[in-house]
């Protein structure tokens, strides 16, 4: 297994330093087919994603351009420094509250969808520190917690290490091989397209004692990715409409 992944590693590692650019043809083809395969099991109709950190970045600025109302981004590294830490209310609660506060969609925004967590993992620690950080925010504050769904997006065949935990909190839980859509499989596993994520790691925000705000390096991957949406044959008119609005509202 791990020949496997250093293989990848190696193959995204020399396939970036070929090209500067944050997405090229490649890669959007399979986002674009990962997104396609997902949705066809979570349409946005009943699911709201909310990508936590900077794992789904892919995924999410393809989203915010075609299905702006169905998406957002959740500023998030889970705590630990040799491993994950699990939740803990009396540790954690009151640090992670003000994110909650400003991050998580309201009830306008869900719209009574489920909410669904992507996440590029191995493990499914930091799926499962969230979910359970997730649902005592919201009995915290005395709401009921809509349906979580734990997306993994991952290089490995067999269960997650924190599998049957996070079937444990009551969520529906979706894994996803991303195996079968090359490369997307190298960038996560690479993790190289964190570094155009929407915002900072917020620990490292922190550390320098700087805000969160969105970076230019992610409207940098979003315009990119905009021209390729525009330029997709395969994709239907109304979200090659959408992507132009989204863009029109995000140039002002």
């Amino acid at each position: 297994m791990f020949a496997k992944i250093f293989a990848v590693v190696c193959t995204f590692s020399l396939g970036f330093i070929a090209h500067a650019e944050p997405l090229d043809q490649n890669d959007y083809e399979g986002i674009r087919n990962l997104s396609n395969h997902v949705l066809e099991r979570l349409p946005v109709e009943s699911n709201y994603f909310l990508g936590i950190g900077r794992g789904a970045v892919g995924l999410t600025a393809f989203w915010d351009l075609v299905h702006p109302d169905s998406v957002s981004t959740f500023p998030f590294s889970a705590p630990g420094s040799s491993q994950i830490e699990r939740f803990n209310a009396a540790l954690h609660a009151a640090e992670l509250k003000p994110f909650f506060d400003q991050y998580l969609p309201s009830e306008e925004q869900l719209k009574g969808r489920a909410l669904v967590l992507p996440d590029d993992t191995l493990s499914g620690a930091t799926l499962l520190f969230f979910l359970e950080a997730t649902q005592n925010y919201y009995a915290s504050q005395g709401r009921k917690c809509p349906q979580l769904v734990a997306l993994p997006l991952t290089i490995m065949g067999g269960p997650l290490q924190f599998e049957n935990e996070i079937k444990a909190t009551g969520a529906t839980l979706l894994r996803v091989d991303t195996n079968s859509f090359p490369p997307v499989a190298a960038h996560l596993t690479s993790g190289t397209y964190k570094s155009w994520s929407e915002y900072e790691n917020p620990g490292f925000a922190k550390e320098k004692g700087e805000a969160l705000v969105p970076l230019e390096r992610y409207r940098q991957l979003r315009r990119k990715m905009a021209q390729f949406v525009l330029n997709d044959s395969t994709l239907p008119k109304p979200l090659h409409d959408r992507c132009r609005l989204r863009l029109g509202f995000l140039s002002n």
